[in-house]
């Protein structure tokens, strides 16, 4: 049962992908190949900070504003482009944080990823850490403390 859940997930995910470039592509007519490196900029920043012990919510509205924030940054420039020159950026765009993320050892463990993200918990207190005690990124159970 849990291989199938597997699947669902990242069916979901997937068809947010697909989802995010039909709304890019078909809403606007602008051709962009960049969106999944902002898709990987907060997955790899709501995992960092899961690591590190934050709530799950936490983790999700910090990978969505560290993303939108390099989005709006990355889009000053590059929305003034039209045609074939907005995919060429935004192609080289993807392929340069594709590049830093496999390359930053340090950080994101480079090609092997990063294995073991708690799994999200929401309504359980988290015995480990101090910082919340209602929704948390750890997937252990409430003992008494």
């Amino acid at each position: 049962m849990s291989y199938i859940f597997h699947i669902i997930i990242f069916f979901c995910i997937y068809s947010m992908l697909a989802l995010s470039m039909n709304m890019i592509v078909g809403l606007t007519g602008m051709f962009n190949l960049g969106h999944i490196a902002f898709f990987g900029i907060g997955a790899y920043c709501s995992a960092l900070l899961a690591f590190q012990g934050f709530p799950f919510l936490a983790c999700l509205l910090s990978g969505a504003l560290l993303a939108g924030v390099i989005g709006y940054l990355i889009g000053l420039p590059t929305l003034k482009l039209r045609g074939d020159y907005l995919a060429i950026a935004t192609l080289g765009l993807g392929e340069s944080i594709k590049a830093v993320f496999n390359n930053w050892m340090g950080l994101t463990r480079g090609p092997m990823g990063l294995p073991g993200i708690p799994k999200p918990t929401i309504l359980r207190p988290c015995p480990n850490h101090r910082r919340s005690r209602l929704f948390t990124s750890g997937g252990s159970s409430p003992t008494a403390e």
